[in-house]
């Protein structure tokens, strides 16, 4: 049975054909689609996913994509490469790699409330071997103690911690993070004021709400649970005219405008020389292990 996608869908796949091609490594659904998003192919919303999602069904389905392209599972061994030594020494160099964490002043993590948005910052932040990890919300004592650990160890070997946490922006949220702050600095034994400069809110701010024009979904009725985000927030939303405890989800931001605020955060906290320092280490330690396996460039 022949496939005759429409001429919208086919110039929808021939632009996915063109981000998979250029895309290097593994690669989901959800990333060729906030890919297709950031370069203003489609919508950022469900349906435009959808759309994306049977698309690329179809297109596996017909041969127009390879079939594999968002496997998880799926491993390929290459056979000629263990069957040959002096290939798998090649592939073995080829794969040597310095962590670009190497010689930074701080440790950096990413913290996210939900699931998919981790999928598109892992590749956001690849470049600098910074973890993301999902909060899940109202995080399990299990989620805590394992950051409190991890933020110990880098103490000891970096010295300034930093989580970025990216979020929406409503007084559920808030809660959320100042719940999570108060439990990892009673696992750390910091201060409240130590603990701020720890963890920093990157997103969603109400300075980004005004600058990339981001929808209100919803307000929220005032309570107890809406204090901490009144006190924290109610001036500066005045100010902007924005209602007085707005609800905006982060996946309203443009992947784009997201992009370059992840960005700008991780510039300020990391060294750009000891990048450059790590990149040259790695390149002449690959140069020393050829020699060392005598490995001959063709």
């Amino acid at each position: 049975m022949t496939w005759k996608p429409t001429r919208e869908s086919s110039k929808l796949l021939l632009e996915s054909q063109r981000l998979l091609n250029e895309y290097t490594g593994s690669i989901t659904l959800r990333q060729l689609y906030y890919l297709l998003v950031a370069e203003g192919k489609v919508q950022y919303d469900e349906s435009a996913y959808r759309k994306v999602k049977n698309l690329m069904i179809n297109a596996r389905k017909h041969g127009r994509v390879p079939p594999t392209t968002f496997s998880y599972d799926y491993k390929f061994v290459d056979e000629e490469v263990y069957g040959d030594i002096d290939k798998y020494i090649e592939q073995v160099v080829s794969s040597y790699r310095i962590p670009r964490t190497y010689k930074q002043p701080n440790y950096i993590e990413i913290w996210v409330e939900r699931e998919p948005l981790k999928v598109y910052l892992d590749s956001l932040v690849s470049e600098y071997d910074i973890p993301v990890h999902v909060t899940g919300g109202y995080s399990s004592f299990s989620f805590v103690f394992e950051a409190a650990t991890r933020i110990k160890a880098a103490a000891e070997r970096n010295g300034s911690p930093r989580i970025l946490y990216l979020s929406d922006f409503s007084s559920a949220s808030l809660n959320m993070f100042d719940s999570l702050s108060s439990e990892l600095s009673s696992h750390l034994d910091l201060t409240k004021d130590e603990i701020s400069a720890i963890m920093l809110r990157v997103c969603v701010e109400p300075e980004h709400i005004v600058t990339y024009d981001l929808p209100v979904l919803d307000t929220v009725p005032e309570s107890t649970k809406t204090l901490l985000f009144e006190e924290t927030y109610s001036d500066i939303l005045e100010e902007l005219g924005l209602p007085r405890l707005p609800i905006v989800e982060i996946e309203s931001l443009n992947p784009l405008d997201l992009s370059d605020i992840v960005s700008n955060a991780l510039f300020s906290l990391t060294d750009q020389q000891a990048l450059q320092e790590v990149a040259l280490l790695e390149h002449d330690n690959r140069n020393k292990l050829k020699e060392r396996l005598g490995v001959t460039n063709e």
